[in-house]
């Protein structure tokens, strides 16, 4: 039994699958950004979650902008991808800490992530009630 290998096939048919997974990957990753609060008293914390879908290598956004408004805390982050019937989905998620500065409603300006960006966002901050506790109290519970 003879097999007719023919180099250019095989050749035209990798490239054509190298195209498609270019194509796959070129497509626009879509951004969002929302808060777990959209209101918080002054020495509480918020977390700002910020989403990457169809990107699973974004590279972080700068949240050094967010520096003039908030002590940030600490950042986490993760990253899921599912397969469903061949069709791979991916998200990347970034979480961070915030802490106000200062009483008032500040801005969180829109983040550049992916070629895409953030919706601005707003927080209202009020000042810290007499009756809260703090570090030093007889009883003192963060939660």
């Amino acid at each position: 039994m003879k097999t007719n290998f023919h180099p250019y096939r095989t050749l035209a048919a990798l490239l054509a699958l190298a195209a498609l997974s270019v194509c796959a990957t070129a497509q626009a990753a879509q951004v969002r950004a929302w808060l777990d609060r959209s209101s918080m008293q002054l020495g509480e914390t918020a977390t700002l979650n910020v989403e990457v879908s169809g990107n699973a290598t974004a590279a972080q956004p700068d949240f050094s902008v967010l520096q003039q408004d908030f002590n940030l805390l600490g950042t986490e982050s993760s990253t899921s991808m599912n397969i469903v019937n061949g069709q791979t989905t991916s998200k990347l998620l970034w979480a961070v800490g915030l802490e106000p500065k200062r009483a008032g409603t500040l801005t969180i300006p829109a983040l550049s992530v992916a070629g895409a960006q953030t919706q601005p966002l707003t927080l209202t901050v009020t000042p810290a009630s007499a009756t809260s506790g703090k570090a030093g109290d007889e009883l003192f519970l963060d939660v």
